[in-house]
């Protein structure tokens, strides 16, 4: 198999890719616990839980197997969650983290020259998206917006939405 990017489009093709995943790191900092903000948002009577066993099914073991899941995830690709960090992996700014990292190993895999390993992340990054972060992220963006409907948090709520709206439209592989 031939790569089909050469030269300038390798380059342009990986500038894209750091774009997603430069935002894919912002979002991640803006909601992690380390943010100032994040009592305010998440603490109180009208809690939004930004867990993903929180959204979809409301069975048992739903939450368990989500994070065996996602250890499985983690795993295949040789990351581990930091336990200092936000303590679970189905917390959004971990899910959106491990999309970034996704990102970066496709970004080496382009500089590489490595087709079928840049292939091999752009599907685990839509696989993951499909099967964990678009499932449940834009309900929690949504409802998020509802309990902060102006300022600043409510432009934020906004911009996560239609993030992971392109995000959901924009995944497609990097070699054509």
């Amino acid at each position: 198999m031939n790569l089909k990017l050469t030269g300038d489009k390798v380059l342009a093709e990986i500038k894209k890719l750091r774009e997603r995943m430069q935002e894919y790191q912002r979002m991640e900092h803006v909601f992690s616990p380390a943010n100032p903000l994040y009592e305010r948002w998440f603490g109180g009577p009208d809690e939004v839980e930004p867990l993903e066993a929180a959204y979809g099914h409301h069975q048992v073991f739903h939450g368990d197997e989500i994070l065996a899941d996602l250890a499985q995830w983690h795993e295949a690709v040789g990351v581990s969650l930091d336990p200092n960090s936000v303590g679970r992996s189905d917390h959004l700014a971990a899910e959106l983290e491990f999309m970034a990292i996704l990102i970066a190993k496709e970004i080496k895999a382009c500089l590489k020259k490595n087709e079928a390993r840049a292939a091999e992340f752009r599907k685990m990054q839509v696989e993951f998206f499909n099967r964990h972060l678009g499932q449940w992220a834009p309900v929690f963006a949504e409802r998020f917006a509802k309990k902060f409907p102006e300022g600043c948090s409510a432009k934020l709520a906004e911009r996560l939405r239609q993030f992971l709206e392109e995000e959901s439209q924009g995944l497609s592989p990097c070699f054509a």
